[in-house]
């Protein structure tokens, strides 16, 4: 149960918007809920990004929770109608464990 993030960039604009591109690695278990996202890690003051966006390869779905601040981690459903599911709360699938996710978030600073 653990995510460790990497900053791959980060700029600010003119307009009081810091965007971070990161890496993404996942290890251990998926935790009931989803894994907790720490933002003082790669955004200066730790400020709650206005927008996000998880993007990998292993065919699942990484989608950020604003109100829980925590990645949910989703596995298609096996009929193309049903909704994504999280997945199960026990050890990551060995796709996710070596799967290269990166996160682009935006933050407002105030």
């Amino acid at each position: 149960m653990a995510v460790a993030l990497t900053v791959v960039d980060q700029h600010a604009d003119n307009k009081g918007r810091i965007t971070t591109i990161a890496t993404v690695v996942f290890t251990g278990s998926y935790p009931a809920g989803g894994e907790v996202f720490d933002w003082d890690a790669i955004v200066p003051g730790g400020q709650q990004p206005i927008w996000v966006e998880l993007q990998g390869n292993a065919g699942y779905s990484y989608e950020y929770e604003y109100a829980t601040m925590k990645i949910m981690v989703k596995q298609a459903g096996a009929v193309i109608s049903l909704p994504e599911a999280p997945i199960p709360t026990a050890t990551y699938p060995a796709a996710v464990l070596a799967d290269v996710v990166r996160a682009l978030a935006i933050t407002k600073v105030v």
